[in-house]
């Protein structure tokens, strides 16, 4: 997770500052949190099958907050700088995605 003190924007969070009202806002937030079992599993180091997978959704929410709270709460308020780095993450994911998809020759 990003150093506490720093801006980190991840192309979730740059979607989650263009994402137009409280739903779609909502809406990420809760993609990020409830991820796919096996993606929990690998993050957490413990089996896909475990009983005590479940419970881990809410350290997932917890760890979340304490990396991205402060971006997302600069984003939620609009601020210029935020919203200037959320726009140049998304050109930068807009840019990779277009020299990934270009055919050669």
């Amino acid at each position: 997770y990003p150093h506490p003190g720093a801006l980190p924007v991840t192309p979730d969070l740059a979607d989650f500052g263009s994402a137009k009202g409280i739903w779609k806002k909502a809406d990420l937030i809760l993609k990020r949190i409830f991820i796919p079992k096996m993606t929990m599993a690998r993050l957490y180091n413990i089996s896909p099958k475990s009983w005590k997978l479940p419970v881990y959704y809410p350290l997932r929410f917890l760890d979340l907050l304490k990396a991205y709270s402060g971006m997302g709460w600069r984003l939620l308020r609009h601020e210029h700088l935020a919203l200037e780095k959320a726009r140049q993450e998304n050109e930068a994911v807009r840019f990779t995605e277009w020299l990934t998809s270009s055919k050669i020759g």
